[in-house]
């Protein structure tokens, strides 16, 4: 339990640096007023390379089980890989209604918004889509799943695997650093830690990370409302059903 803490604590300080240096390049591109797109690009991406590459330094002489020395399975099928697509997407629906249910509960019980509805739809609101593509569809999903399903899996991995994915699924959702993403940020972090440790690649979670950026932030929030409904219904219940079918598989063996 101490070492898993001590993980913990230098995942969060040096965090710390990262985030400063990530605000001081956006302060400074505004300052010479730099467009919001390539602010954003700047600003976050540098907040995550620093992040991965303090982490990882820190971290070099820690105990580790490497992702390549796992026990894995055949590579996912086609059907599995819509399989889980729809969990993640369904899953990552429902915690995020459940969520805004949440918030709402709680503005309602203060009698004004003590907590934001919607902070990543003000936060990006003004940026083009081809930069929201490059930065939290491309880029931001390799250097996360990096982070946390490579270097930070591996080093908890000598302590549990069921410890393992799920904790450095909960950090995932508590570096977003917003109630509004930590529920399904958690369960994407979840989701995709355990399929690493079934497949022993990293490559894999980095897809679905992408996936789930690209549809979550970029598509669904510029369809109609109409529709969002309809297809957030569909998700959830296909989510379900995908999620019972490996479940299953799972007990049988």
């Amino acid at each position: 339990m101490k070492i898993i803490l001590k993980q913990m604590f230098i995942l969060f300080i040096t965090m710390i640096p990262a985030t400063f240096a990530g605000m001081i390049v956006m302060a400074l591109c505004r300052l010479i007023k730099f467009p919001e797109g390539p602010v954003y690009v700047a600003s976050s991406n540098i907040y995550s390379v620093l992040w991965l590459a303090l982490y990882g330094g820190s971290t070099k002489r820690c105990r580790k089980k490497k992702l390549n020395g796992l026990v894995k399975v055949r590579e996912p099928c086609l059907i599995e890989w819509l399989r889980y697509c729809l969990i993640i997407l369904g899953g990552s629906v429902a915690f995020s209604f459940f969520t805004e249910w949440i918030i709402d509960i709680i503005n309602i019980l203060f009698g004004k918004e003590i907590v934001a509805s919607d902070h990543i739809g003000n936060l990006t609101e003004n940026i083009p889509v081809y930069w929201l593509i490059l930065c939290a569809v491309i880029i931001s999903p390799i250097i996360e799943e990096i982070l946390f399903r490579k270097v930070l899996l591996e080093n908890l991995l000598p302590y549990g695997t069921c410890k393992a994915v799920l904790l450095s699924g909960f950090l995932f959702g508590v570096m977003h650093l917003n109630i509004e993403q930590l529920l399904y940020s958690t369960f994407v972090g979840c989701i995709c830690g355990a399929i690493v440790v079934r497949t022993g690649k990293v490559k894999y979670a980095i897809y679905l990370h992408m996936m789930t950026n690209l549809f979550g932030g970029v598509i669904f929030p510029r369809l109609p409302v109409e529709r969002t409904v309809m297809i957030s219904i569909a998700l959830v219940l296909g989510g379900l059903i995908s999620a019972g079918i490996e479940i299953k598989k799972c007990t049988k063996k």
